[in-house]
């Protein structure tokens, strides 16, 4: 065995230990640079975005809510409005020591709480806030105000302001709530509020915003949400480690909402719901302004009270001056009348023979409403005593140009107020209609013309729409209503219609009121257009009445339409109501 120096040995062993180590040394170097570029990456692209990052785990932000808008009707009358609200709220910062435990502050606050609710009366001691909701606030709103009690009365807030400075930590907090004048009127068309997600302020879009704001839930509440809202004003508040307040960094105000000024009149509003209240019944009742197309009342009976709480009753939540379909029985004649005049298929010196019904070709019958017959009538004769027979003819003359009827006059199509998301758009019942969608049979048939041309069939509109279209009739315009006031930007369209066709039917209207079935709606001093109807509606229920009047005949400044839901005879039931209406928007100089 050859000998090897120690020397020498040590050398071969050292050789073979570094040969093992490069790599490893070589890793770590590798290592300790990508650390070092994460470092300087962090410090140099990342900087600001972590810096805004601490910011936000030091900072908090309160919600100031603006003071919504206030809906009034046109003469000023405050509706819906925004009242302050205050509530006792206790600053747990001001009550702490900076060494306390969080079981140390908790038993402060509820001391606290205790002794000024033993102060206010029993009342607020047996609803003062718990130990478990003290808690909660502690964990999860710290920099907050603890809200104590809400919306105190005026009587605790003087008792409290007397004594505040043995309450140290105690303040009040002002809030919104809405209050509602005259809960049971216009409700529908009003709406209500609720409390919804605060105004969204994009700076503090990483934050947690607790504070819930009043929003439109419903009627023109919801549809001018935007208007009345306004925008929220905050305080961003600077926090210590363990999240209690230290001071205000920034504020902003808040901005209240716009007030609106509607087109209806309250009183005038209270009057006509009497009407029906007082005979218990369902319907609607629209009366407009033809000057300006400023919807001056719009009753829907029966309706929930706004300041109702509990589950409303069925059938009270559909505003049917916008949202109810009805056929139009009879008022549909004046728009078949002119139909059959621009196509010259009637002249105003043609007679035609009533004799109590309206054969058709498959041997049924169409009644007319006088048994026995009108005898021969001609056109205006036949719209004063609403002849079904004399318009079952106009409608077989037609044909498919019946198309025609309501054209243009709003029927079939949402009015376009400011309550779209309450309207319907109803149903004419035409050749077109009947082609497109009636698979069963589509094609118009002689019974089809019998009954769309006096407003039965599948003829469905909405309490607004007819009062467009017969207003129409009444002065030559196609009306734009609004629910607010000063919208009026334009007169209404002119229709293109021959004036001396269209002086025809408004003659035919007038004798309605003369000596027809619209005697009821005759107004002492005035000439008045009137048109009623009896819808019937199957099923062995009751017909609908509905009435349509414009005053003064000769240059209509008011129209009026009025359905009741199973009311019967249109002249008798709903006719009374539309003259009452007039009669009262007259005494209040309309």
């Amino acid at each position: 065995m050859r000998y090897k120096h120690p020397i020498f040995q040590h050398q071969e062993e050292g050789e073979g230990h570094a040969s093992t180590s490069a790599p490893l040394s070589l890793f770590i170097i590798c290592v300790l640079a990508l650390l070092a570029g994460y470092i300087g990456w962090l410090q140099l692209y990342k900087s600001r975005e972590m810096d805004a990052w601490a910011q936000r785990q030091q900072d908090s932000i309160a919600i100031i809510p603006g003071r919504r808008g206030n809906l009034l009707d046109r003469n000023g009358v405050e509706l819906n409005k925004s009242l302050p609200s205050y509530s006792l709220a206790l600053h747990i910062e001001r009550l702490r020591d900076p060494r306390d435990t969080q079981r140390r502050t908790l038993d402060k606050v509820c001391s606290a709480v205790a002794d000024l609710a033993a102060f206010l009366g029993p009342d607020f001691y047996h609803s003062r806030p718990t130990r478990q909701e003290a808690r909660k606030h502690i964990q999860r709103n710290t920099p907050l105000p603890f809200t104590l009690w809400k919306d105190v009365d005026k009587e605790t807030i003087d008792k409290w302001a007397t004594a505040c400075a043995h309450f140290p930590g105690t303040e009040l907090v002002l809030a919104w709530k809405r209050h509602y004048e005259f809960p049971h009127s216009a409700s529908l068309l009003r709406g209500k509020t609720g409390f919804g997600t605060p105004v969204f302020l994009p700076a503090f879009k990483r934050y947690n915003l607790s504070h819930l704001d009043l929003s439109g839930k419903s009627g023109l509440e919801l549809a001018l949400d935007a208007k009345l809202s306004g925008t929220a004003g905050y305080e961003q508040l600077r926090i210590d480690a363990l999240a209690y307040r230290q001071e205000t960094v920034s504020s902003s105000p808040a901005t209240n909402g716009d007030d609106v000024t509607l087109t209806i009149d309250i009183a005038l509003q209270q009057e006509i719901e009497a009407l029906l209240r007082r005979q218990h019944l369902a319907g609607a009742v629209v009366l407009m302004d033809l000057r300006t197309s400023e919807m001056l009342a719009a009753v829907s009976e029966p309706s929930f009270p706004l300041d109702d709480t509990g589950e409303p009753q069925p059938g009270t939540l559909v505003n049917r001056v916008l949202g109810g379909t009805y056929p139009p029985g009879s008022t549909l004649k004046p728009l078949v009348a002119i139909a059959a005049l621009q196509q010259g298929l009637v002249s105003p010196e043609e007679t035609i023979e009533c004799v109590g019904f309206y054969a058709l070709p498959d041997g049924r019958q169409v009644g007319c409403s006088k048994r026995t017959g009108h005898g021969a009538l001609n056109l205006e004769e036949a719209l004063a005593y609403s002849c079904n027979v004399f318009f079952c003819e106009l409608g077989s003359r037609l044909g498919p140009l019946f198309n025609n009827v309501g054209a243009n006059t709003g029927l079939g199509e949402p009015p376009g107020t400011e309550l779209r998301i309450q309207e319907k758009s109803g149903l004419r019942f035409i050749p077109e209609w009947v082609e497109n969608h009636r698979s069963s049979l589509p094609r118009w048939t002689a019974g089809d013309a019998a009954n769309a041309s006096i407003g039965q069939g599948a003829w469905l509109v909405s309490p607004i729409q007819l009062l467009i279209a017969l207003a129409a009739v009444a002065d030559g315009k196609r009306h734009q209503p609004t629910f607010i006031l000063g919208a009026y930007q334009q007169p209404a369209e002119q229709l293109d219609w021959d004036d001396d066709q269209l002086a025809i039917v408004q003659n035919g209207m007038l004798k309605c009121t003369e000596y027809g079935t619209g005697k009821t709606m005759q107004v002492p001093g005035f000439n008045v257009l009137t048109k009623t109807g009896t819808a019937e509606v199957g099923q062995g229920k009751r017909p609908h009445a509905l009435a349509f009047a414009a005053l003064p005949a000769e240059a209509p400044r008011l129209a009026c339409l009025c359905i009741i839901e199973h009311g019967g005879g249109g002249g008798k039931i709903a006719g009374p109501i539309v003259r009452q209406t007039l009669q009262a928007a007259l005494q209040k100089g309309f």
